[in-house]
């Protein structure tokens, strides 16, 4: 019965074909095989390269963002997490962007989906109203900051104090 189906199977196209190969010796499929390991390593890399590029950064933000959108808010009177503190984070990627894009690379808009995390958070904890007013204070009080130290030597600090908390992928340099 067996040797039927196999020889009613070797009769069509397909079969023939697959009869061929499964004769053929492996030396014959090597020039193949090659194409498709340098094939499947081309596409491997290029995943690789995507994922440090666009995964990993992207993770880490929606990593911030979901700690701050759900923990934070919770655990804001255990570990004393204030509006004022938000306000700080939200004028630091503010003022980045603004004073340190002549002087370094950045990376614009990690930087604005950072401030768009702690501004959501600030909104959340305080009001609008009043997470605005408390933002442009900090705003304001930023700018002294930058203009007392002078831009180059504020972002440096900023770029070390940021990659000491893992989010170096503001600063491209």
């Amino acid at each position: 019965m067996t040797g039927d189906v196999i020889n009613g199977i070797a009769r069509t196209r397909a079969g023939r074909d697959a009869v061929r190969l499964a004769a053929a010796p492996r030396s014959a499929f090597a020039p193949q095989k090659k194409a498709a390991d340098a094939l499947e390593l081309s596409y491997s890399l290029e995943k690789a390269s995507f994922d440090r590029a666009v995964r990993r950064p992207l993770m880490r933000i929606a990593c911030v963002a979901t700690f701050l959108l759900c923990a934070a808010p919770s655990l804001a009177h255990a570990q004393n997490i204030t509006p004022e503190g938000i306000a700080r984070s939200a004028s630091l990627f503010a003022l980045i962007e603004a004073s340190c894009a002549a002087t370094h690379r950045i990376n614009v808009d990690l930087a604005r989906r950072f401030q768009k995390s702690f501004l959501d958070v600030g909104t959340r904890m305080s009001g609008k109203a009043a997470f605005r007013s408390l933002l442009a204070a900090e705003i304001q009080r930023r700018r002294y900051e930058v203009d007392n130290a002078g831009a180059q030597a504020w972002c440096d600090a900023q770029r070390d104090s940021l990659a000491e908390l893992g989010a170096e992928g503001v600063f491209k340099d």
